[in-house]
C-alpha cells in the first residue's frame, strides 16, 4: 500500500463514519427478517460512538447464511463505560435465553465482547467472539474522547482485558494500517487469533469484502 495514499484513505474513513451517522436517520432499527434464521444467533457490537447501522453490511451479509441477527438497542451508540455496555449486552442474552451466540464486534464493542467472557454464566452461552480492529492494547486516540478514556493504553481495563478468559474463542480481525487505534501493534492480542485484512482504514474494514468472506468462512467453520 503506497504512502501517498494514506491521506485519500484517511479522508475516505472520515466520510464512512458521517455517512454512517447520515444513514442511522433513515434506518432507526434493523430489518425484521433479522429476526428469522435457522442457523444461530450473532449479536453486533458496534463501536464507540457509533449506531447498529455502522455494521449493517456485516450483518446483511451473515443473515444471508441463515443467521439470526441482534442488535442491543440499549447500547446505543457505545458511550457507556464498557463494564455497564457489557452488562446491556449480557442481560439482552439472557432475556432472549440465548446459547451458542457469536458475537461481532467492531472497535470498543470488541472489548464488549471479551468483557462478556468474564461472566461464567454468559461465557457459556458463547460460542466465537469475531472482533474486528479492537484497540485490545488501547489506543491514544481516546485521549480526544472523554467517553474513551477507559481505553487508553495502560488503564486498568486494557491492563487486564483478557485475564480469567477463554481466549481461543477470540477472533481478532484488523487493517494492515489503522487510523484510530494508535499504535497500530495494539489490535493484535497476545492469545487471541489475529488475522490481517488488507485494507487501510479503521471504519473502511467493516466495508471490506476480504472482512466478509473472513467472517463467513470463520461461521461456516
Amino acid at each position: 500500500m503506497k504512502w501517498y495514499f494514506f491521506p485519500f484513505y484517511f479522508i475516505s474513513d472520515l466520510w464512512l463514519i458521517l455517512r454512517n451517522r447520515a444513514l442511522y436517520h433513515f434506518y432507526r432499527v434493523p430489518p425484521k427478517s433479522w429476526k428469522t434464521g435457522a442457523r444461530g444467533d450473532v449479536v453486533l457490537i458496534q463501536g464507540l460512538n457509533a449506531r447498529w447501522v455502522s455494521l449493517k453490511k456485516i450483518g446483511k451479509a451473515i443473515h444471508k447464511q441463515g443467521y439470526r441477527i441482534h442488535i442491543v438497542e440499549k447500547l446505543e451508540n457505545n458511550t457507556k463505560p464498557v463494564i455497564q455496555g457489557s452488562a446491556d449486552i449480557s442481560h439482552y442474552i439472557e432475556s432472549n435465553n440465548l446459547k451458542n451466540v457469536i458475537l461481532v464486534g467492531h472497535s470498543k464493542g470488541a472489548i464488549n465482547a471479551i468483557c462478556l467472557l468474564k461472566n461464567p454464566d454468559i461465557a457459556q452461552r458463547i460460542k466465537m467472539i469475531i472482533n474486528i480492529a479492537g484497540p485490545l492494547k488501547g489506543t491514544l486516540l481516546t485521549r480526544f474522547y472523554l467517553t474513551g478514556r477507559e481505553l487508553e493504553p495502560g488503564s486498568d481495563l486494557i491492563k487486564h482485558y483478557n485475564e480469567g478468559i477463554n481466549s481461543k474463542k477470540i477472533v481478532n480481525l484488523f487493517p494492515l494500517i489503522d487510523d484510530m487505534v494508535i499504535p497500530n501493534k495494539s489490535l493484535r492480542g497476545d492469545h487471541e487469533i489475529n488475522k490481517p485484512i488488507n485494507v487501510f482504514g479503521h471504519i473502511r474494514i467493516v466495508e471490506s469484502r476480504q472482512t466478509i468472506r473472513e467472517i463467513k468462512s470463520l461461521l461456516n467453520s
